[in-house]
Parts: C-alpha cells; sequence; structure tokens
C-alpha cells in the first residue's frame, strides 16, 4: 500500500500515558509509522476527569510520535456532570436524544477547534478514532465518515446501552476491535447493525526489557498500575487487601499501588502509594515485583497486563471482568478473584514457585502473539476497504 497520511483521534494524549486509550494510541501510531505518516490529533487536556487545558496547542511530540493538540473549549464541571449521569444512567430507554447528547457534550472533551481540524484540513487520508466513549470520537468521526475507522475499546459499562450509539456506529464504514470479548459484546449488544472488523494486536512486546527474578527474600509484593480510581476497583481493593492482612496478620505480602490518585496518607499499613511513575520506575517496580494486581471491572484490552506478563509476572485479576478473564485464560499466566474469600484462597495457591511458572507461560504468550503484533497490517486492510 502507498503511504497515507493518517490522524489517530483520541481524547488525551501526554508523555505518561494514564490510560487505556492513549496507551493504545500511541503503541498504534509506533506500528503504522514504520509505513505512514501519523500524527495523533487530541486535545490539550491531561485529566479525563476536567478535561482542563494543561497542554499548549499545537503540534510537538511525544517521543517519536507527532502530536496535534487542541483546547477543549471548557473544563467539566465534575458535580454538574455526576449529577446528570445519575439521573440519565437510571433512564436510558426513555431518555431523549437531546439529553444523551447534553450527557455526551458534558462527558467531554468537546472541543471545537479539532472538530474544525477535522472538517477543514484535508491532508490526511484516513482518521482512526480511538475509544467510542468521548465526545472526540461521537461529534467528530461523522464529519469525516468517508474516511474514518472506529477502534471502540467498549466494555459492559452503563453508557454503551444509549441508544445514541447506534446513530454513531451507523457511521462507521470500518471497525477494528482490541480483543475478540469486545467484538462479540459489541455484536449481540447491535445486532440489526453490521459490526464487524479484525482483532488488533499492538506490538507491546517490542520494548519489554529481559524478565527479572523477583524479589521475594522477606516481602513478597503485588503491584497496580493504572489509576488510583473508584472506576478502577481500586477501592475494592484496598478494602480485600485489607481484609486478608486482619485474618492473617503474620502475612508479609505487601501491596504497591502505581498512577495518579490519591495521596499516600490515605492507605493503610502494607499499602505503599507511588504517585505517577516514569517508564523506567514503572519497569523497576515490575521488576521487583511478585504479582501483578488489576482489580478493575471494566477493561476492553488491559496493556498494563500484558506488560506485566511480558516482565515474566504472574497475575491476580478481577473475576468478575470476563475480558482479563479470558486473556488471563488464553495466556495460562494467572487467577482471579471475585470477593475476599477466593481473593485469599489465589494467594494461597500462589506460592513462589507456581507465580515463576505463570509468569513464564503469560512472557512466553506475549511474545508469542504481541512481538510483532498485527496492526499495521489490519489496518492497512480497513483503509483498502474505505477506498482510502
Amino acid at each position: 500500500m502507498k503511504a497515507k497520511r493518517i490522524g489517530i483521534v483520541v481524547p488525551r494524549c501526554g508523555e505518561r500515558a494514564l490510560g487505556g486509550s492513549e496507551a493504545f494510541a500511541l503503541r498504534l501510531a509506533r506500528d503504522l509509522q514504520e509505513r505512514h505518516d501519523v500524527e495523533i490529533v487530541t486535545t490539550c487536556a491531561q485529566s479525563y476527569l476536567t478535561w482542563a487545558n494543561d497542554f499548549p496547542p499545537g503540534p510537538g511530540r511525544i517521543d517519536d510520535v507527532a502530536v496535534r493538540r487542541f483546547a477543549v473549549d471548557s473544563p467539566r464541571d465534575v458535580v454538574a456532570f455526576n449529577r446528570l449521569s445519575r439521573h440519565l444512567r437510571y433512564r436510558i430507554g426513555s431518555s431523549t436524544q437531546d439529553e444523551q447528547e447534553a450527557w455526551l457534550r458534558a462527558q467531554g472533551p468537546l472541543s471545537t477547534p479539532l472538530l474544525r481540524f477535522l472538517v477543514e484540513d484535508d491532508s490526511f487520508d484516513a482518521f482512526i478514532f480511538v475509544s467510542y466513549l468521548y465526545a472526540t470520537t461521537y461529534f467528530g468521526l461523522p464529519l469525516v465518515r468517508n474516511r474514518a475507522m472506529l477502534i471502540p475499546l467498549a466494555h459492559d459499562e452503563w453508557p454503551i446501552y444509549l441508544p445514541a450509539w447506534r446513530q454513531l456506529f451507523e457511521s462507521v464504514r470500518a471497525f477494528a476491535f482490541a480483543t475478540d470479548e469486545s467484538k462479540a459484546m459489541l455484536q449481540g449488544l447491535f445486532r440489526r447493525q453490521t459490526i464487524d472488523g479484525e482483532v488488533i494486536r499492538p506490538s507491546v512486546a517490542r520494548d519489554f526489557p529481559e524478565a527479572t527474578p523477583e524479589d521475594t527474600a522477606l516481602e513478597p509484593t503485588m503491584l497496580y498500575l493504572g489509576r488510583i480510581d473508584e472506576s478502577k476497583g481500586v477501592a475494592n481493593l484496598i478494602e480485600t487487601f485489607g481484609a486478608y492482612r486482619a485474618a492473617r496478620p503474620q502475612s508479609s505480602w505487601r501491596l504497591v499501588l502505581a498512577g495518579p490518585g490519591h495521596e499516600a496518607t490515605a492507605f493503610a499499613d502494607g499499602i505503599r502509594y507511588t504517585g505517577p511513575v516514569s517508564e523506567n520506575e514503572k519497569w523497576r517496580l515490575l521488576g521487583q515485583s511478585s504479582l501483578f494486581v488489576m482489580p478493575s471491572y471494566h477493561e476492553s484490552l488491559c496493556i498494563a497486563l500484558l506488560e506485566a506478563w511480558g516482565a515474566g509476572r504472574a497475575s491476580l485479576v478481577n473475576g468478575w471482568n470476563s475480558v482479563l478473564v479470558q486473556q488471563s485464560t488464553r495466556a495460562n499466566a494467572g487467577l482471579w478473584y471475585r470477593d475476599a474469600r477466593t481473593f485469599a484462597a489465589c494467594l494461597d495457591e500462589l506460592a513462589p514457585a507456581t507465580r515463576a511458572r505463570l509468569g513464564r507461560q503469560g512472557r512466553a504468550y506475549v511474545e508469542r502473539t504481541y512481538r510483532n503484533g498485527n496492526a499495521l497490517a489490519v489496518v492497512e486492510r480497513a483503509l483498502a476497504r474505505l477506498g482510502c
């Protein structure tokens, strides 16, 4: 295929990729720019809670990736948005199109300059929108539908049941998906629409350092990487881990939480909060950890889990999350829990030899499935179908 100019549209993208959408977008950009001219098109926001304009508008770079940012019209009123969400969530079926679109505007990030850019800049052969959920996709994709593809990154959460998505998905001429589970969920939910496409496996393995032996001499450590946020299941993890420690005061297990969120003073004995970490610090923490834990109830693709397996670490994931469970099953690299009892049973089962074996299996799975990835081929086939 002749080299194309491709814009990857994502709600936010900073030097530290803190969310799944932006981490996915960055890895996708690095895969595609082996052959194409790629630029990430995003907002000036860093926080998904407020969408405040933390970065200056205009062109820039994140390492080797070109980025173009546009100002958000106004930051989110978090209190008003939460109130609107509560009102809409329990009357989805009876809500009007205007009410749903009011919620989508409040959800954000809404950037009139970004939307204008999509319409007015004719130098792009195609746009790839990453994540269905945000205003950048809902209001942006229909503007360029004839040269747009969507990677929904969808999972089973209440907003996906808004009827407004039917209108959006009818605008999509080419889909790709992060997991088989995400694809199957959308096909089951939107049976009257043609939702089909290939599953993208970004080459997440190319950055993995050699696996290092875990440090289990005194204090085995489970590591969580991601937002320190109730929506990611972290509050439940803290409570469940605290119950485990209380029932087993002789236990030497420790929990490390690495990512943006609350201050360290909010956490109990045996729990350490690092705050946001750099790439080098992330890999150092993975190398020192005994186990990777992911408590999220909703994930479309957990890149942090793939990175942990790439580092040779076994995993313990939320058993109510079918995507994480299926990933763990395919990799044969970890266990899953659903409550305090099964959490404790898993930790008791995960002796050092078991963790080492599962970690080796996880690393082999990632090397086998994600070392080279397939993103370039999948996107090129989708663009060919679009006639781009």
